[in-house]
């Protein structure tokens, strides 16, 4: 997770090997382009935590970017930035992402915006079972 990241970057490699489909270019600036910016290739991404609760963060219309070489040399295939923790291209997608110094401990979890939609749907479901 990189707050400090508008989008989302996943290994150029990885990206290869997924097979993905490249959807356009954009230019990139900030620490890791540093202070000129650079041309990345976008990817229409997805990206699932079913096991977290949040639903599906697609970040299809503004695309995900793969960096060459700077993400595998830390053994890291992706770093989510801002985008996928607002939902990307969902409103009622994104997560909230605490992180705990001391321990050392991230926590990801629904976002106020997911838990308040996912109970408008069960009451919803409920009036229409009455």
């Amino acid at each position: 997770v990189d707050t400090g990241a508008a989008h989302s970057f996943f290994d150029a490699k990885a990206v290869r090997k997924l097979g993905l489909k490249n959807v356009g270019k954009g230019l990139i600036r900030g620490v890791a382009g540093g202070p000129k910016p650079i041309e990345l290739k976008k990817y229409p991404v997805t990206l699932s935590f079913p096991e977290l609760g949040i639903p599906d963060v697609p970040l299809l219309a503004q695309g995900a970017y793969a960096k060459p070489g700077r993400l595998k040399d830390t053994g890291t295939i992706a770093l989510l930035g801002r985008d996928a923790m607002s939902g990307g291209d969902d409103p009622k997608a994104g997560m909230l992402v605490s992180y705990d110094g001391p321990s050392g401990k991230l926590r990801i979890q629904p976002s106020k915006v997911v838990l308040d939609a996912m109970q408008e749907d069960m009451i919803h479901a409920a009036n229409r079972s009455f």
